[in-house]
């Protein structure tokens, strides 16, 4: 007899369990829309915490790297995410169950950086910038840039071909597809290397490309040791580069800031290889 009781409490103890789940997986699929968005994680210092900063109608929390934003919204920490729309295809290529909202808070534009007491060669650069802008050269690098998967991107090999003063351009290193070091084929590669070269090659100037970290872009323009710096350098970062005799140049680029979701966190999953690509 106590074995049969024992045996009914089990089944009704499966019967409850399985209904809270079953509840709780209804409320996790409910599409969330704009209305929803109480609270987004960001990376700390990009464009999305310079942006979305501003609106006080949200809740921004702060996070170092991307697979910790991925786990918070796994667990339920944060609504949404936002990243920049390059950075976003990365994401949900590497990621199931990811759903990017329609709703855009906005758009960051890419820039150079300058130190403060060489106005003339940033002057210079952004005149360049108008012409390019009109470019069929700008224009396929919006087609390729459209056409990014998030994992293939198609680089162009724009030969450097100046002969006169080098000038020293610090980039993101690691800023794919934006401007990153290739060590198979050891070339300096992205779609924002490509104006440099361009205008480079306008001006007669040699080139030296040097793969580094935002910190050490920033200290060394502020210290003359790089003349120019690129590389998912948003025009968010305007005020706080000043501060360091750093200036930047007109939008060159520009990109969306985006807002992402995951609408189930039973069917999401996330590639190892985002963490080879962002962190």
């Amino acid at each position: 007899m106590k074995r049969i009781y024992a045996f009914m409490f089990s089944i009704l103890c499966l019967a409850m369990l399985t209904s809270c789940k079953g509840n709780g997986k209804t409320s996790e699929t409910k599409k969330k829309t704009a209305d929803d968005i109480k609270t987004v994680g960001v990376i700390l210092g990009y464009d999305s915490d310079y942006l979305l900063s501003e609106k006080t109608d949200l809740n921004v929390v702060r996070y170092d790297y991307v697979s910790d934003i991925m786990m918070a919204l796994k667990n339920g920490y944060i609504d949404a995410a936002s990243l920049d729309s390059m950075s976003t295809r990365s994401v949900t290529a590497m990621s199931s169950g990811i759903r990017v909202l329609d709703n855009i808070y906005g758009q960051s534009g890419y820039i150079a950086l300058f130190n403060s007491e060489n106005d003339a060669l940033r002057a210079d650069y952004n005149e360049f910038v108008k012409k390019y802008h009109e470019s069929e050269y700008y224009a396929d690098a919006l087609r390729r840039q459209e056409a990014f998967d998030g994992i293939s991107f198609e680089n162009i090999d724009i030969e450097c071909t100046g002969t006169g003063e080098t000038i020293v351009v610090a980039y993101a290193g690691e800023g794919f597809p934006a401007s990153y070091y290739d060590a198979a084929s050891g070339k300096h590669l992205g779609y924002e290397l490509e104006p440099i070269r361009l205008w480079a090659n306008e001006r007669n100037y040699q080139i030296e490309f040097v793969p580094t970290v935002f910190s050490d872009k920033l200290m060394g323009i502020s210290k003359k040791k790089y003349d120019i710096g690129i590389g998912y350098v948003s025009e968010f970062y305007g005020e706080d580069c000043s501060r360091f005799g750093v200036s930047i140049s007109d939008p060159v680029f520009y990109a969306d800031i985006d807002i992402f979701v995951i609408d189930d966190v039973n069917d999401i999953e996330v590639s190892s290889e985002m963490y080879d690509v962002f962190e």
